[in-house]
């Protein structure tokens, strides 16, 4: 974390204010262990490539502007509708801090604008807003506040895709969160409040048919605990639990919500897990934990009222080497669906990736996930998503750096309008003021 505003500890940290500034989404559920900043080989600035950014008084701005050019040959991701096609992304963002030694406070604004070649109806922006706060030392008693207003587009290759739709679907999504931690001996606590607001724009259809999206409107509120124990030095024994309740804007009978066989989507979660900890210098950070998740969906059929399972969440970083990077990510929940027939999705993610950087300038990473979806409902639809990628980046100098990516990703389901494979390739440069 931040904790001094001299000019050089910024630049040192400026991509540790990025990165998380940069991640758009904050969690509705409280962190289980954060990895700390600048701990793997991709997120490390040799001194010479350290932005410069600008300074007015104690707050600092550090502007930067990505420019992308891609092509693709299923550009909406479907087997039964396929076209090739290239775009243009478009992607400025601002990133403003003022840090001491008790307090961090960060504010991000950021924008992404796709243009498309041939497919004019899929073109998209997303913009938004977003803070981080910090009162209090990292290593002592703090409050946190995390708040995020934003737009944000359905993916066609995302599995809420709504196939029928025109164009992508877009949606405003408000976040917010509070916590406080401290810790007392070898033991360490942190309580949080969480929300969340969604609120979807109706899709058109090809013909221009309306496709109503006001089904999936929802609000979210919750709350977190977490224990730690400090087993040895970099180890702890952890232990958190959930509980969130969604609250549907519309339910069966109103106005607007699907007829025939849409569910109530009404519910409470509850997840409690437990497992390790680690922040063991230069070599291995984050946390593994597993435990058991239940979504109960009132006044609701049978099949739904008490959905349960094995759950766990996989966060790790492993620096074998000073030049190489893995990361481990693993997820098991029930996430919300653009489906009419069905209450939700119960998931399970993984992903692995690999940083070389063979060189201050460059560096390579290679990926690959896959996520497993059963519908939570009476019905039939399970899908497999799988994926994999490869990355450069090359810094020219302390304001440009150029990126080159391969991805290939597809979607194996029962039907041919949903499933889909498809190979994108992109070239970039970025500006980093």
């Amino acid at each position: 974390m931040i904790r001094q505003a001299a000019w050089g500890f910024q630049l040192k940290h400026y991509f540790w204010i990025v990165a998380t500034a940069a991640v758009t989404s904050i969690p509705a559920a409280g962190r289980a262990q954060e990895i700390p900043d600048d701990v793997g080989v991709a997120a490390r600035v040799p001194d010479e490539f350290k932005p410069i950014g600008g300074r007015i008084g104690t707050v600092f701005i550090y502007p930067a502007l990505t420019y992308d050019l891609t092509g693709t040959d299923n550009v909406v991701a479907s087997d039964a509708d396929r076209r090739g096609d290239a775009y243009v992304t478009v992607a400025p963002r601002v990133t403003i801090a003022r840090n001491s030694q008790q307090s961090s406070h960060v504010v991000q604004l950021f924008n992404a604008n796709r243009f498309h070649f041939d497919t004019k109806d899929e073109n998209f922006s997303e913009f938004g807003v977003l803070t981080r706060n910090r009162w209090g030392a990292v290593d002592s008693a703090n409050i946190t506040l995390e708040a995020s207003a934003q737009r944000e587009v359905d993916q066609r290759t995302g599995r809420n895709n709504v196939t029928l739709s025109r164009s992508p679907v877009h949606h405003g999504r408000f976040d917010g969160e509070l916590a406080y931690a401290f810790s007392a001996g070898r033991f360490s606590y942190r309580f949080g409040v969480h929300a969340r607001r969604v609120d979807f724009a109706d899709a058109r259809s090809r013909t221009g048919t309306v496709i109503d999206q006001d089904f999936r409107d929802y609000t979210q509120v919750g709350g977190n605990a977490r224990l730690g124990y400090r087993l040895r030095e970099g180890v702890n024994l952890v232990g958190q639990v959930d509980y969130d309740r969604f609250y549907y804007d519309l339910g069966p009978g109103e106005p607007g919500f699907p007829s025939g066989l849409a569910p109530d989507r009404n519910s409470y979660r509850v997840k409690g897990e437990v497992g390790l900890g680690f922040d063991i210098s230069q070599r291995l950070y984050g946390v593994a934990t597993i435990g058991y998740l239940t979504r109960n969906y009132r006044k609701q059929i049978p099949q739904l009222r008490d959905v349960s399972s094995l759950s766990y969440n996989i966060n790790l970083l492993w620096n074998p080497t000073e030049y190489l990077t893995v990361r481990v990510n693993g997820l098991r929940d029930i996430q919300e669906t653009a489906s009419p027939l069905v209450a939700g999705d119960q998931f399970t993610r993984g992903t692995v990736a690999v940083d070389y950087m063979p060189t201050p300038a460059l560096l390579f990473t290679a990926s690959a996930n896959a996520v497993h979806y059963n519908p939570v409902g009476v019905t039939t639809g399970n899908a497999t998503e799988y994926g994999g990628s490869l990355l450069g980046r090359y810094r020219l100098n302390r304001r440009w750096s150029v990126t080159s990516r391969l991805s290939y990703n597809g979607r194996d389901t029962n039907s041919p309008v949903d499933s889909f494979d498809g190979v994108w390739l992109s070239m970039g440069v970025v500006l980093t003021l």
